[in-house]
């Protein structure tokens, strides 16, 4: 985000640890208000920035670096999170997406969707890695942390585990 935000936000949880150390929970309870209105402040920013149907999701990469919003109009924007910049739009879905993760070493990130496709993304390339059709509306999906499994579940309730070998 920037600078003076981070700063804000850094002095207001400052300011909320002592007035809690001091049992003013008035004021405590003020500074937590205010955090929460600048994290919204924070969000509608990139909100703004989407273009995304309302509501969107948002999901951050283990290593700090990018995060994907997504939404139900089909599309997915992969961020740099530290400048909060758009890096891609990928619209490669045609169907609400449920859930995209990243994997444990944020090399790939995986969508799944509606339209019963999950699709697994090189992060630096922004390219399609894989292709899975589930015949099935994919709630979830995600690689477990070695890389080699990922896991995926249906609007039936069903769990799936495939072998992917990167």
């Amino acid at each position: 985000f920037n600078k003076r935000s981070a700063d804000a936000t850094t002095l207001i949880q400052e300011a909320k640890k002592q007035f809690e150390e001091m049992k003013m929970s008035n004021e405590a309870l003020f500074a937590q208000n205010t955090l929460i209105q600048v994290n919204n402040q924070r969000v509608a920013k990139i909100a703004l920035q989407t273009n995304h149907s309302l509501p969107f999701n948002v999901s951050y990469s283990p290593d700090g670096k990018y995060f994907a919003t997504y939404s139900d109009d089909y599309t997915i924007k992969l961020w740099d999170a530290k400048l909060v910049r758009q890096i891609q739009t990928i619209t490669a879905h045609v169907n609400s997406i449920n859930q995209v993760t990243f994997s444990a070493n944020s090399k790939y990130f995986i969508s799944a969707s509606d339209d019963e496709y999950i699709r697994v993304w090189d992060t630096r390339s922004m390219r399609l890695y894989k292709e899975i059709n589930a015949h099935y509306r994919v709630k979830y999906a995600a690689l477990n942390r070695t890389g080699d499994k990922m896991i995926a579940a249906g609007s039936d309730s069903s769990i799936h585990v495939y072998n992917f070998d990167n």
